[in-house]
C-alpha cells in the first residue's frame, strides 16, 4: 500500500473468523461490506464453513484463491498469530 487511499478503499479483503450471524464480531464486517455496496472481492475465512452470508468461505489464508489487500482478524488470539505468520508468506492480491 502506498498511499491512505489504497488502506480505505482496498481492492480485496479477507476476514478471519469471518461468521454466518451478521450480529456477532465476525460478521458485522461482512455485513457492512455487503450491505454498504463495497465493490471489491471479499474473502471470509473460517474453516467451519463453506460459504459465509452467501459468500463462498475458505478454510485458510493459504488457500490459493484467498490475495487480499487488506486483511481483518477476528478471532482468538492464538488464531490472530498463526494469520500474522501466514500472510507474512504470502504476497498481496490484486
Amino acid at each position: 500500500m502506498t498511499t491512505i487511499d489504497d488502506l480505505l478503499t482496498p481492492k480485496s479483503v479477507a476476514v478471519v473468523g469471518a461468521s454466518d450471524n451478521p450480529t456477532r464480531i465476525g460478521g458485522r464486517p461482512l455485513a457492512h461490506f455487503k450491505n454498504l455496496g463495497y465493490e471489491g472481492r471479499i474473502y471470509p475465512v473460517n474453516p467451519n464453513y463453506d460459504v459465509v452470508q452467501g459468500l463462498q468461505a475458505y478454510p485458510t489464508l493459504m488457500t490459493s484463491q484467498v490475495m487480499s489487500t487488506l486483511f481483518w482478524s477476528l478471532c482468538r488470539q492464538n488464531g490472530c498469530l498463526t494469520s500474522c505468520a501466514t500472510l507474512s508468506q504470502k504476497k498481496p492480491g490484486p
